[in-house]
């Protein structure tokens, strides 16, 4: 029998905490194959060599990612590049950021019960129940 879960309900939100911690699995994967490949020159194949194992395919598949061919060549150029997973999250984070503010609606203007919006020097307004009230 199939279930219906919406984003509010309690196994949701524990899937997506568990979803985030295999993520940071997965990252801390990464930070090692990158100070390998720092050291030896061979944390490219390391992590490839992972993500392609049975372990590496479950993290993998538990961090909501798709455990694919794809996907293991992928992170093996991201550590040929030698960015550290910090510095490239930082800067996805701060992109999501400018794109985010563009996609929140501004704030709708206070108005009173019967509709009309409350001058602009007004007082602050206090909730009482369901009423706005000064």
């Amino acid at each position: 029998m199939l279930t219906y879960t919406t984003s509010s309900t309690p196994d949701f939100e524990q899937a997506r905490r568990l979803r985030k911690l295999w993520g940071a699995v997965v990252l801390a994967a990464l930070d090692d194959a990158l100070a390998e490949h720092r050291s030896n020159g061979q944390g490219d194949k390391d992590i490839y060599s992972w993500a392609c194992s049975g372990n590496g395919r479950e993290v993998l598949d538990l961090a909501g990612i798709d455990p694919s061919e794809r996907v293991a060549e992928n992170l093996a150029a991201f550590v040929r590049r030698g960015k550290p997973t910090s510095v490239a999250l930082a800067k996805i984070r701060m992109d999501e950021g400018d794109v985010a503010a563009e996609l929140v609606p501004k704030a709708p203007v206070a108005k009173r019960p019967s509709g009309r919006p409350l001058p602009s020097r007004s007082v602050p307004i206090r909730r009482r129940g369901d009423y706005l009230t000064r």
